[in-house]
């Protein structure tokens, strides 16, 4: 898995954007590394 996205104190924390190995992705709202609130997942190719 890769993040691009805010970090605080070493954890994913604010928005950002997890990209798993099999492409798929998931662009939301992170708090201490655990997805909260709406979230939204794009498939490999699709667009937001």
């Amino acid at each position: 898995m890769k993040y691009v996205g805010d970090w605080k104190d070493g954890c994913e924390h604010g928005h950002g954007t997890r990209t798993y190995s099999d492409g798929n992705e998931i662009k939301g709202c992170l708090e201490d590394g655990e997805l909260v609130g709406q979230q939204f997942e794009l498939n490999e190719g699709s667009h937001p």
